[in-house]
């Protein structure tokens, strides 16, 4: 079954397949901010991948590594652990 999502002006959402697709949605600003997120991630984690997981961007390396967002008022970044890994996925 495919549920569509909308956001508050009642347009449909695209989830984003990979972390380019999803900082394409985000003004020029907030992009500036995930980009430079992104690239600390990478230099300090240069052999994780890149995905989507629980529709944020993620890093991973054995395992999910970190996870990042841009929210309506603050950029959020999300380290996990064993335990919060097994609680994101009891709950997805």
């Amino acid at each position: 079954m495919l549920v569509q999502l909308y956001n508050d002006d009642k347009m449909a959402i695209t989830k984003p397949k990979n972390i380019d697709e999803y900082i394409l949605k985000f003004p020029q600003e907030t992009r500036t901010i995930l980009e430079s997120v992104r690239m600390t991630v990478k230099n300090a984690a240069p052999n994780a991948t890149e995905a989507i997981a629980y529709d944020m961007p993620t890093f991973q390396l054995n395992g999910n590594l970190v996870h990042f967002a841009a929210w309506k008022k603050h950029i959020g970044l999300y380290s996990v652990s064993e335990s919060i890994s097994e609680l994101l996925k009891m709950s997805f």
